[in-house]
C-alpha cells in the first residue's frame, strides 16, 4: 500500500486539507520501523512548510510515534529544530516556546500573552518530554529559562500545565532537572492547590520529590490548611499529600513516605 500509493506523494498529501488526515492515520498504524523511517525521511525536509501551514498534525504523528523507535528520535529534533532555526544558544532556549505556539523565535520575545496556544504544539511537547534525555534535554533547558510569571501562567492554562506535568511524568527527564523545577515552585504551592489544572500537578510534584522537599511542601500547605479545607480542589491536595498526619504523628508520617520512596526505587531497578 505504502509503495503503491503513498511513496513519493507524502508532502503532496499532507499539505492537502483531507488527505493529511490519511497520513497522520498511516503514520498511526506504522509499526515497521523501516518503514517509518522512509516516512520520516521523506517528510523531514517540509517540517517548517507543514507546521505554519496548518498541517502540524501530521507532525505530531511523527513526533508521537517516533517513541516506539528510540534510533529515530534523533532525526525527528534534528528536523524540528531546523523547521524553528535553532540555531543559538538563545534559540535553544525558546525552542519550547516556538512549539507550544507554533511561532518563529521573533514571535516569542518576552511576555506573549497575545498568542495562542497551539493544541498540536502542547501535544508534541507532551510527547518529546519522553524522547531520550540527550533529545528533550533542550526542553528542559526552555523550561528552566521561564521566568516566573510566565511558568505559572503555564501552570493555570488547561493545556501548558499537561506540558509541565508530562516533564515531571517523563523517565527519561534527570532528577536533577526536576528537582531545580520543585524548588523554583516552593512557596507557590498553597496557591497551585486551589486551581483546577494546577493543583494536577501538585501530584506530579509530590511523586518527584524526596523527602526532603515532600516535607517543605507539606510545612507549605499547613500553613493554609483551612483556606485548603473550604477549597474544592484543596482539600484533595491536603488528602492526597496526607497533611493530617503530617500534623499529628510527623515521625510516622515520614516513614509511610520513605516506604512509597523506597518501592519506587525498587519498581525502577525492576522497569
Amino acid at each position: 500500500m505504502f509503495e503503491e500509493y503513498f511513496q513519493d506523494k507524502l508532502i503532496e498529501f499532507s499539505e492537502h486539507h483531507v488527505a493529511n488526515f490519511v497520513v497522520q492515520h498511516l503514520i498511526s498504524n506504522c509499526k515497521d520501523e523501516d518503514l517509518f523511517n522512509k516516512i520520516l525521511e521523506e517528510l523531514s525536509s517540509s517540517f517548517e512548510y507543514l507546521l505554519f501551514q496548518n498541517r502540524a498534525g501530521v507532525i505530531a504523528k511523527l513526533v508521537q510515534v517516533c517513541l516506539l523507535f528510540n534510533k529515530s528520535q534523533k532525526k525527528v529534533m534534528e528536523s524540528l529544530k531546523a523547521a524553528f532555526r535553532i540555531d543559538s544558544p538563545e534559540k535553544r532556549k525558546k525552542f519550547l516556546k516556538m512549539i507550544l505556539y507554533m511561532r518563529p523565535s521573533e514571535q516569542v520575545e518576552g511576555q506573549v500573552d497575545y498568542l495562542r496556544v497551539q493544541v498540536q504544539g502542547a501535544l508534541m511537547l507532551q510527547y518529546l518530554f519522553s524522547y531520550e534525555e540527550a533529545e528533550n534535554q533542550i526542553l528542559c533547558e526552555g523550561i528552566h529559562s521561564l521566568d516566573t510569571e510566565t511558568l505559572m501562567k503555564w501552570i493555570h492554562d488547561p493545556s501548558c500545565s499537561r506540558v509541565i506535568e508530562a516533564y515531571f511524568d517523563s523517565v527519561t527527564v534527570s532528577s536533577k532537572s526536576k528537582k531545580k523545577m520543585l524548588h523554583t515552585l516552593q512557596g507557590k504551592y498553597s496557591d497551585m492547590a486551589k486551581d483546577k489544572y494546577a493543583s494536577h500537578l501538585i501530584d506530579k510534584c509530590w511523586k518527584a520529590s524526596d523527602i526532603q522537599l515532600k516535607e517543605k511542601i507539606a510545612e507549605e500547605l499547613v500553613q493554609q490548611e483551612r483556606e485548603l479545607m473550604d477549597n474544592f480542589y484543596g482539600k484533595f491536595i491536603l488528602r492526597n499529600c496526607k497533611i493530617e498526619l503530617f500534623k499529628r504523628r510527623k515521625q510516622e508520617w515520614m516513614q509511610l513516605e520513605k516506604g512509597i520512596d523506597k518501592k519506587k526505587e525498587m519498581l525502577k531497578e525492576l522497569f
